[in-house]
């Protein structure tokens, strides 16, 4: 890479870097802010540039959950900072920069309870991985095909609830449900035309 490195850079060294197709020994990963801006041979970085000797581990991109529910005792399906905080920061710590977070099938009132907590959080910063929206897995399951889902909260799409889970469309961006359940491909519908809109049903 062209860019000049400067003492506001930052090198990772002796590590090896997974790159598309190979693993790379011997180089130096040098950032500056939030950006890569060089992989470069260690003989390349001047003598102001700080150095993090890495101990031969692994250096990847940050990882990206879709599909967490939670970490060390707490759900996404608790609505709290505590949980959402231990979650995200017990994730980070472990390589996953950033996730969705993964509602399991509840009552609707939970549902929404999750849904609005989880649509301010996505309004403010915090420290730990960062959410990029919900994975709202049900609660339109086939009861022969629930998994681990709670049959007492199967519901169908055409029960009218699901008007009430797509008011979260802006940040709902996965939603796991059956569609050959009553009303499943007129969800599909909507949920296609609201990704189309940008987001909104």
């Amino acid at each position: 890479m062209g860019t000049a490195l400067s003492e506001t850079c930052l090198a990772l060294t002796n590590g090896r870097l997974v790159l598309p197709g190979e693993i790379v020994p011997n180089k130096a990963l040098v950032v500056q802010g939030e950006k890569i801006v060089a992989i470069v041979d260690t003989t390349a970085l001047g003598p102001d540039i700080p150095q993090i000797d890495v101990g031969g581990r692994y250096i990847t991109p940050g990882l990206i959950d879709i599909h967490i529910h939670g970490a060390l005792g707490h759900t996404f399906n608790e609505p709290t900072p505590q949980a959402f905080s231990t979650i995200v920061e017990e994730n980070l710590r472990h390589g996953v920069t950033s996730l969705l977070a993964t509602i399991a099938t509840a009552p609707i009132p939970e549902l929404v309870e999750c849904l609005s907590f989880s649509r301010t959080w996505l309004q403010q910063q915090h420290p730990g991985a960062q959410v990029l929206g919900v994975h709202l897995e049900g609660p339109y399951f086939s009861p022969a095909q629930k998994g681990a889902q709670d049959p007492q909260n199967l519901r169908t799409p055409d029960d009218g609830s699901a008007e009430i889970l797509l008011a979260f469309q802006d940040v709902l961006k996965i939603m796991t449900f059956a569609p050959e359940l009553p009303g499943g491909l007129e969800l599909t519908a909507r949920l296609r035309a609201g990704y189309s809109a940008g987001g909104r049903a």
